[in-house]
């Protein structure tokens, strides 16, 4: 399985790179994910990359965690498989979440305001936040690393040479 989503991400950024496709045809984004119901968006995001880092960087952590969490024989790769689809929705659910509950407060922050620039600028970054992108596997990475921390026996120390924020 982490071949398998290795060589889905890689192939993905490269046919993305020859066809000149625009991150905007892919990306996940509020407005055409909750208002268009384009939610085919949630896997088409999570798996799009279009900086050489930004592929480098997600594909070296998923091959560190795959090899670490997919465990051996095909029972362990089709679990594996499905906590990664499973985490693309939750992920992408949980960022739609995020993003509606922003605007909500900015449409709390805009009613009751009387200011009318204030008014504009709170206007302004809910028009911003709608259409705000984002592409690639970051968020089931981080998913995967936080498994990851839990399922170690020793304690994790998350910044070095601060034991006082070590825990098990």
């Amino acid at each position: 399985t982490t071949t398998l989503l290795l060589l889905l991400n890689t192939l993905l950024y490269f046919h993305y790179w020859n066809h000149r496709i625009p991150p905007s045809s892919v990306c996940k984004n509020y407005n055409k994910m909750c208002i268009h119901h384009e939610w085919w968006r949630g896997f088409t995001g999570a798996t799009a990359h279009f900086e050489p880092l930004h592929i480098g960087f997600n594909m070296m952590s998923l091959n560190t965690l795959g090899r670490e969490l997919e465990g051996g024989g095909i029972f362990g790769s089709v679990v594996f498989l499905v906590y990664n689809v499973a985490f693309v929705v939750m992920t992408s659910l949980v960022m739609m979440g995020m993003v509606f509950g922003r605007l909500q407060w900015i449409e709390y922050q805009i009613l009751r305001t009387r200011d009318e620039v204030l008014r504009q600028q709170l206007e302004e970054r809910q028009t911003r936040l709608r259409e705000t992108s984002t592409v690639g596997y970051s968020a089931v990475l981080f998913a995967w690393m936080v498994i990851s921390t839990l399922e170690r026996n020793q304690p994790t120390c998350p910044i070095p040479f601060f034991s006082d924020v070590c825990f098990s």
